[in-house]
């Protein structure tokens, strides 16, 4: 794949950012988890859907990053 630097950043660079700030999202967001009610909630399975999310998008990240690490420069 041939890209010059502009091509790069709109096909590839803005979801680097997204990724980097959907990931600070989430991160603001876990500190605000205090500790469990004394009432039932949905908490725990909205917790394992979460943690599932976030597992496979560190999976497809990691995976991305191995297959850059592996691949001549474009441009």
């Amino acid at each position: 794949m041939h890209l010059t630097l502009a091509e790069w950043d709109e096909q590839v660079g803005h979801h680097l950012q997204m990724i980097e700030a959907g990931a600070e999202i989430c991160e603001r967001h876990a500190t605000r988890l205090l500790g469990t009610p004394d009432f039932e909630t949905r908490a725990a399975d909205d917790l394992a859907r979460a943690t599932a999310t976030l597992a496979r998008a560190l999976a497809r990240v990691v995976a991305a990053r191995r297959l850059m690490e592996g691949k001549p420069h474009v441009g």
